[in-house]
């Protein structure tokens, strides 16, 4: 966006200055340089600014006492305005430290909070892994007590079947001897007959 001529000449006053403080030679193109504007406004400028050679050297002595007030305005006005410039930099610091205190303070509260809430948690889980613990211990007291039995069951179940067999065994045995004895008692019934 353009420059409006306004704006072009406190930057063309500053560039002349500065052009004059380091002892060059001041045109049309060394005043476009350093003040980054146009030819036509750096010439219109010097046409209207520039010192008239033929102006005599100014009365220093004469204007001394005008330039010391101007001066000592200027010097005051300038420590005004950089006092009014620190007190707002030191407000504005004030303000975010109040801030970060407070949300320090926030922070370090919800910090202890969490911690307390760990801690909570911790000892439910303590709780939790005693009652786990306990629970695993008693199944497995039951697991063991319930397998003894069934061990022992088995044993029973196994030492009633060893009877039963033998004594199906015995009673085959048995009714194998009554038979024998039978047939043997027939033989001799048939045998004292036959005499």
């Amino acid at each position: 966006m353009p420059r409006g001529k306004s704006d072009l000449n406190p930057a063309l006053a500053e560039a002349y200055a500065r052009l004059v403080r380091n002892n060059r030679q001041v045109s049309v193109r060394t005043l476009r340089e350093e003040a980054g504007v146009s030819t036509e406004a750096a010439r219109q400028w010097l046409k209207t600014n520039r010192p008239d050679p033929a102006a005599p050297t100014p009365p220093l002595e004469e204007l001394r006492p005008a330039f010391d007030t101007l001066w000592a305005a200027a010097w005051s006005a300038a420590r005004d305005e950089c006092r009014s410039q620190h007190a707002a930099v030191l407000h504005a610091h004030e303000v975010s430290e109040a801030d970060a205190l407070e949300k320090s303070i926030r922070l370090t509260a919800d910090l202890e909070d969490y911690k307390r809430h760990v801690t909570e948690l911790q000892h439910e889980l303590s709780r939790t892994n005693e009652e786990l613990q306990r629970t695993r211990a008693a199944a497995t007291a039951e697991y063991r007590e319930l397998s003894a039995r069934a061990q022992k069951a088995e044993h029973s179940e196994a030492a009633e079947r060893e009877r039963a067999r033998n004594a199906e065994k015995g009673a085959a045995s048995a009714e194998a001897t009554a038979n024998t004895l039978k047939r043997l008692l027939d033989e001799r019934e048939i045998r004292i007959d036959a005499q």
